[in-house]
């Protein structure tokens, strides 16, 4: 009888730490989640159209704003606004971020941009790393002497300034809006610096088409 009492009650403590570790576990994950490691944003503006979508201007930005040609990256601290959107609005698509300081070909990243005495966040798509030399002739973007396959662009790519070559140095990376007629990026303010990433986008809630897009397929 005594040895069942014992078993019961080592049961009982068992279990009870089963629960104290999930528990555990569930505010170390939910912590994580909520700015340790990820980020939720919203997007505004034209800057990486067709790729992502950035709403509608009215009531919220006039014309002169959303249509400049950065995107406006703004965070969420809601619940993916109730299941990803939730509510009625005219701003666009959502994206999970991964943070990291580590910039990959392809990827599209948020970093951080002084601009007109203020810092904002811009969203653009990593087209050079590290060691890479990028130039842009005809309309078309070379990365290290090859033609890049850019289905995702939009329009024709034209250098800007007095350059159309860059070489891209130890911690840094050559960024592009996929909307390349209206997008400011490293044809306007050179090479960035990795350092300055917010993160890469990881996972896209897309808002005109109702569905989830890995970034892979962006």
């Amino acid at each position: 009888m005594e040895d069942n009492i014992a078993k019961k009650q080592l049961n009982r403590t068992k279990s009870t730490a089963q629960v104290l570790i999930v528990i555990i576990c569930a505010i170390i994950a939910a912590s994580i989640i909520s700015g340790a490691a990820f980020d939720v944003t919203r997007i505004s503006g034209r800057s990486m159209d067709d790729t992502l979508y950035g709403g509608k201007s009215v009531g919220l930005y006039d014309d002169a704003e959303y249509n400049s040609s950065h995107f406006d990256v703004i965070r969420q601290d809601t619940a993916f606004d109730v299941l990803f959107f939730g509510r009625q609005d005219t701003l666009g698509d959502k994206a999970l971020l991964l943070r990291t300081k580590k910039a990959r070909r392809g990827d599209i990243v948020v970093f951080m941009h002084e601009s007109g005495g203020k810092t904002e966040q811009w969203i653009k798509r990593v087209i050079g790393v590290s060691g890479d030399t990028v130039r842009i002739s005809d309309g078309k973007v070379y990365l290290n002497g090859k033609k890049l396959d850019e289905s995702y662009a939009l329009g024709n790519t034209f250098p800007r300034g007095v350059t159309d070559e860059w070489t891209v140095g130890d911690g840094e990376m050559f960024v592009l809006g996929d909307n390349r007629a209206v997008s400011q990026d490293s044809r306007d303010i050179g090479v960035v610096k990795t350092q300055t990433m917010v993160g890469r986008v990881i996972l896209v809630a897309k808002k005109d088409a109702k569905k989830l897009v890995p970034a892979k397929k962006l």
